[in-house]
């Protein structure tokens, strides 16, 4: 009886191997690997011109003090990060105010993104911001990342320290 338990393990282990195998030549990816497939005719291209559509938005709106134009952006739930006020997560409405906030206290200078890091999952951009505070120049720097819900980006993070 034991016989027939090794070879029918090793004959399982066997059929394990082969159908990897197989599975690997067919698919170009191996069993239980998370890597994305490439989507035809330009999808990452695609997917990757929206998201840096939207980094352009974002930009003008940051450098306008527009706030208003990020409302439609930004996911149920948004980490704000403030240097030395406000940080946690926050729903779309409670973030849209905080920066309002924010931006309404100040008198945007300058501001332009920098370095956008492309992702499939969540790209970011960073840049520096130069306002007007209560009489005196402030510099910051600004890091925003997005994450992909259902067709549509949204912002689900904003740093500005």
């Amino acid at each position: 009886m034991r016989s027939v338990q090794k070879c029918g393990f090793s004959v399982l282990a066997s059929f394990l191997v082969i159908l990897a195998v197989v599975t690997s030549q067919f698919t170009g990816r191996a069993i239980g690997s998370t890597k994305m497939e490439t989507m035809p005719h330009g999808g990452q291209e695609a997917t990757r011109e929206e998201y840096r559509k939207l980094f352009g938005v974002i930009q003008s709106s940051l450098a306008s003090g527009n706030i208003s134009a990020l409302a439609p952006f930004l996911s149920p739930q948004v980490q704000v990060n403030f240097r030395g006020a406000e940080s946690g997560y926050y729903s779309a409405n409670q973030a849209y105010y905080l920066l309002d906030n924010y931006f309404r206290s100040r008198k945007v200078l300058g501001f332009e993104f920098s370095t956008i890091g492309d992702s499939d999952s969540n790209p970011y951009a960073t840049g520096g911001a130069s306002f007007n505070f209560k009489g005196t120049r402030e510099y910051a720097q600004v890091y925003v990342s997005l994450s992909r819900s259902g067709r549509k980006w949204l912002i689900t993070q904003i740093n500005i320290y």
